[in-house]
């Protein structure tokens, strides 16, 4: 009994030791209390519970859309690097250094005085090349002298029309490649050029009296119908550009938009109809016999095709795999059912594979051509094509030929594909160009289709 005891005082002490050391520890508090608005019930908004104070201290700035952790922390950047630029500007760094470098450049954008007093002399060179601008030829080779190399190509537009900035290929990373960025938008956003909302209209009001002021400063005599016509150009070049989702989704650019296409389950109209009659006639004697009794059944359905796709037949990207890659167009005006494939020996690099030999043939004379390389703004979706589609019907008649309660036979006639309508390929998955016999590539023979099959019985009970 002692040792019993003992053993229970034992376990007792350690309980009470541990609950004490539980009740000892502070519970953990909110260290923002202020940013929660404890007039709000959890249950009802818990957001606005446990944010409400911080959003009523907290507005959006004005000229801004939105305002969060990343604006606050963009906002103390800045302040840094103009605090880091000062300090450079009042250092007195030894000449020829980073530091008096960067002194230096914020000293001139500065001084008001000499700014003024140049005018616009700095940009007469510029300007008399934009003046000898006759054509697009002369205009796409000014625009080659203003690219500039862009830092990140990801994060905003080019300060030109077109940027220039250089980075690992999307699918080939080891090498750097160029690649070009669109620009020459003076407002932030595509978008704030073509809402036609009443808030981006009345910003696109004041933008263009910004561009009138500018315009004025230079002594322009002409600023209202200027300022009109630089805002109807930059819409013009916000049409053209590229939604912002688009162009960053930069490996969307490239290959992967490819695989978006129609579901393999994609069936656009689907029609059924049933039937079931009960033939009424005589019920009783031969007659009853022989003329009641009968059911008729069918089921009638129609259906669009399936989507497939036209396959490669080749490994073209080199990643050991030919079964994903898919053929290139060359000409979409051209049959659909005509191909080309690659044949090194040919001027043209192809051949005809529909021909016996399959001689030499102008690629830009068939549909589809034999893909090589990455794939690229010609090369085939996956299921863009549709098989033909099915139109079916089934047929079913009945009759049960009672002879006594216990001895009856029933016969049974079935029909399916009654009309024997030929449905050609609705089930077919790909077609193959570099593979499929001559003279066969997307066409739909008779042997994928299911004739008429008729099946009767008899059953005897007793």
């Amino acid at each position: 009994m002692e040792l019993r005891f003992e053993n229970k005082g034992r376990i007792t002490v350690l309980a009470l030791l541990a609950l004490s050391i539980a009740a000892a520890r502070p519970a953990p508090k909110n260290p923002n209390p202020d940013d929660m608005d404890s007039s709000i019930k959890p249950g009802d908004d818990f957001y606005r519970y446990a944010n409400g104070g911080w959003l009523k201290a907290n507005t959006i700035p004005v000229g801004q859309s939105s305002y969060d952790t990343r604006a606050m922390l963009a906002e103390k950047t800045s302040q840094q690097v103009r605090d880091l630029i000062r300090n450079a500007a009042s250092a007195h760094a030894p000449k020829g250094s980073v530091v008096q470098k960067v002194g230096g450049y914020y000293a001139s954008v500065l001084d008001q005085g000499g700014i003024e007093a140049k005018g616009l002399s700095p940009l007469a060179d510029e300007m008399i090349r934009i003046a000898a601008i006759t054509d697009k030829t002369a205009l796409s080779a000014y625009l080659g002298t203003t690219l500039n190399s862009e830092v990140e190509g990801l994060t905003a537009n080019a300060d030109h029309i077109f940027g220039m900035w250089i980075n690992q290929g999307f699918e080939d990373s080891t090498h750097n490649l160029p690649h070009i960025w669109q620009g020459g938008l003076g407002m932030p956003d595509r978008d704030d050029y073509l809402d036609s909302s009443p808030t981006m209209a009345e910003l696109r009001n004041q933008y263009q009296a910004h561009i009138k002021a500018v315009l004025k400063l230079t002594g322009d005599v002409d600023p209202e119908n200027k300022a009109a016509r630089i805002l109807s150009l930059e819409i013009r070049i916000a049409q053209a550009f590229a939604p912002d989702s688009d162009a960053a989704d930069v490996v969307s650019r490239g290959s992967r938009h490819l695989d978006y296409g129609n579901s393999d389950f994609d069936r656009r109209h689907v029609g059924s109809i049933a039937l079931l009659w009960d033939v009424r006639g005589p019920r009783q004697g031969i007659l009853g016999t022989l003329v009641g009794g009968w059911q008729l059944s069918g089921i009638a359905h129609w259906q669009t095709g399936f989507p497939y796709t036209v396959a490669n037949g080749s490994d073209r990207n080199g990643d050991g795999q030919s079964g994903p890659d898919r053929p290139d167009i060359s000409n979409a005006a051209a049959p659909l059912n005509t191909r080309a494939v690659i044949k090194a020996s040919c001027p043209t690099g192809f051949g005809n594979p529909d021909q016996t030999g399959t001689p030499c043939i102008d690629p830009t004379t068939v549909h589809f051509i034999e893909g090589s390389g990455n794939p690229n703004g010609k090369t085939v979706g996956r299921n863009t094509l549709f098989a033909p589609g099915l139109d079916n019907v089934d047929f079913s008649v009945s009759k049960r030929f009672r002879f006594t309660e216990r001895m009856n036979l029933e016969f049974r006639a079935d029909m399916f594909n009654a009309l024997n309508t030929l449905n050609l390929g609705y089930r077919v998955a790909s077609r193959t160009l570099t593979t499929s016999p001559a003279g066969s590539f997307l066409d739909f023979n008779q042997t994928e289709s299911v004739a008429r099959t008729m099946r009767m019985r008899l059953k005897f009970s007793f």
